[in-house]
């Protein structure tokens, strides 16, 4: 099978396998292209099950993207909350002038 024979197959159902990991439509189609760049790339001989392997591709690349997405939230979350904490200070009546 070639590569336009791959993504043609499997398209549909990379993307949707994407999209019900990570629940967006741009985050999924931006997956979906590196799953099947992955795939173009790599030595597919000895393949028995492209469409497993695919969906594995993708597993790992909706797991990587999840854990860095959940990783920097975290990161954002801890610097507002350094931020409101300061701003907090700043007007606590019992700070000194």
């Amino acid at each position: 099978m070639d590569d336009r024979q791959l993504f043609e197959t499997y398209k549909e159902t990379v993307y949707l396998f994407c999209r019900y990991m990570v629940q967006s439509r741009a985050d999924a189609e931006d997956l979906c292209q590196d799953v099947f760049f992955k795939a173009m790339i790599a030595d597919r001989t000895n393949v028995q099950n492209t469409k497993a392997w695919l969906l594995r591709i993708a597993a790992n690349e909706c797991n990587t993207f999840l854990r860095s997405y959940s990783c920097n939230e975290l990161k954002c979350g801890l610097k507002n909350k350094k931020r409101l904490l300061y701003a907090g200070s700043r007007n606590d009546t019992h700070s000194l002038p």
